[in-house]
């Protein structure tokens, strides 16, 4: 399961589910450090780098 989400409660509720991938999107309220600290497995600079993440390509804008 992949959870997406742009604040760091989105992040917390995917973690909370056992989601194995758990990305916070910087488009919206929260952070990196919000992210980090909620449990995010990833950080994208946008909802479009997803794809690439899912097909295991997601370098470009991601941190973990």
């Amino acid at each position: 399961m992949a959870v997406v989400g742009d604040t760091s409660y989105d992040i917390l509720s995917g973690v909370r589910a056992g989601a194995g991938l758990v990305a916070g999107v910087r488009t919206g309220a929260h952070g990196d450090e919000a992210f980090r600290a909620a449990g995010a497995t990833h950080v994208l600079d946008s909802v479009a780098g997803l794809p690439a993440l899912l097909r295991g390509g997601g370098q470009a804008g991601r941190t973990t």
